[in-house]
């Protein structure tokens, strides 16, 4: 069982961002931010909070995309 604490501890973001996860269990930031009201950033600053209270776990996935330039769209012509 994780330590006790209060909700004056919280900031109101950490509130939103485990109120928004309450029913999912497990999404992305930008679903949380939506359901929210925040933007990314807010909710992956809020949720590293939430995460050194003991409060949620964030698993990270890089995703990389690579996209022709206007240069690398004419020598691939």
């Amino acid at each position: 069982m994780p330590s006790s604490i209060d909700v004056e501890e919280l900031n109101e973001n950490e509130v939103k961002v485990l109120l928004a996860l309450k029913d999912l269990k497990r999404t992305s930031a930008e679903e949380i931010g939506r359901i929210a009201g925040l933007t990314r950033d807010v909710v992956e600053k809020a949720s590293a909070w939430a995460t050194t209270k003991g409060l949620l776990s964030v698993d990270e996935k890089v995703s990389e995309s690579l996209v022709l330039s206007e240069e690398g769209e004419e020598y691939a012509e």
